[in-house]
Parts: structure tokens; C-alpha cells; sequence
């Protein structure tokens, strides 16, 4: 029965660092010796097969869109700033007319930390603002604060044509959550301007 359970150990064992490197980009591969034992060695640690290890490689990564590459609208927003790094994961919708917008979103995910990062961003037309929308502009524009539903909102953020919205909690305060932060208003800001 411990031949057993020392077994089962190993084998949990095995596999979890199977996972584990694995993630780090490195290559796992079974390999049988003649008793008829199996085991696992890592066969590369090359995360991409076309570069070679140590060599200057050109970067893979693709060009980052514009904001001529997409829509004027929500969804153009939404692209954009996920191409750049600034959303993450699925959009949740949200009810923008509490603040006189027309179309909200809210995204939830990581950076530098475990779902520390809300990003809402909304839509105006900016040629018909109602009353509640034309008072959450002017403070945000005053002080990136504005009051909904008796609550105060703050870290929120005007596009410099008026039409999108964005607010920005990160519980994360690190040097790189802030420059990440201020990297996604600008591109918010500068957004089809």
C-alpha cells in the first residue's frame, strides 16, 4: 500500500512540474528506457522554435492598430485599448445612462496582480448632452471625479473629443500599475482626436 501511495506521489509530482515548466515556455517529452519505464525530460527550453537561443531575434510581435484601424465608437475603443494591453478578458454591460451616456462596459482583469484592474469606459454623443451628462463631463473635466447615485467616482477621464469616458481602479500601486495606468489615458485621451 506506501509502494503505492509513494507512486501516486511521484506521478502528482512529475506532472506538476510538467505544468510548471511547461508555462515557462519550456518543452517537456516522455521518453521509455529498455525496462519499459517511462519518463519525462525537458527537451527544450526555447519558448520559440523559429529564434535561436542567445541570437538577436527579430521581435515577433505584431504591430500594434491604430485608432484609424477601428470604428469611432465603443467597440472601436474596446479594440484599441485591448490591442495595446489596456482591457483585458469579456466586456460586461453597464447602465450608462445613469451618467447620460449611451453605451458602457466594464472589464475585470490583471495586471501586476490578482483582479486588481476595473476599466469602465463609455460612450456620448457629444453634440446632444443631456443634463446629468453635460455635469459628469464638467467635473471630470475639473478634478477626474463626478457624482453618481450619491456616490463620488473617482480616477475617471475625458477622450480629449469628449465622446468616451474611462475609469481606472487599479488596487495595485506599483511604479509599473502606474505607468500602465497613465500609458491607457493617454491612449484613451488621444483616442480619435
Amino acid at each position: 500500500m506506501k509502494k503505492i501511495a509513494k507512486k501516486t506521489a511521484m506521478l502528482l509530482a512529475a506532472l506538476f512540474l510538467m505544468g510548471a515548466v511547461s508555462a515557462c515556455g519550456v518543452t517537456v517529452d516522455t521518453v521509455s528506457s529498455e525496462d519499459g519505464t517511462t519518463s519525462n525530460v525537458i527537451v527544450s527550453s526555447n519558448p520559440d522554435p523559429e529564434q535561436p537561443e542567445g541570437g538577436d531575434a527579430v521581435s515577433s510581435e505584431k504591430p500594434k492598430i491604430t485608432d484609424a484601424d477601428v470604428d469611432d465608437n465603443l467597440d472601436g475603443l474596446c479594440k484599441f485599448l485591448a490591442d495595446h494591453g489596456g482591457v483585458s478578458g469579456d466586456a460586461a454591460q453597464m447602465a450608462p445612462e445613469f451618467i447620460g451616456a449611451k453605451a458602457g462596459v466594464q472589464y475585470k482583469f490583471s495586471y501586476e496582480g490578482t483582479n486588481n484592474v476595473v476599466v469602465e469606459l463609455y460612450e456620448y454623443d457629444p453634440e446632444n448632452l443631456d443634463e446629468t451628462a453635460q455635469a459628469v463631463q464638467d467635473n471630470v473635466k475639473k478634478d477626474n471625479t463626478f457624482m453618481v447615485i450619491g456616490q463620488q467616482v473617482t480616477d475617471a477621464y475625458l477622450s480629449d473629443s469628449g465622446k468616451y469616458l474611462m475609469i481606472y481602479k487599479d488596487t495595485q500601486s506599483g511604479e509599473k500599475n502606474e505607468l500602465h495606468k497613465k500609458e491607457i489615458v493617454e491612449l484613451l485621451q488621444g483616442f480619435k482626436s
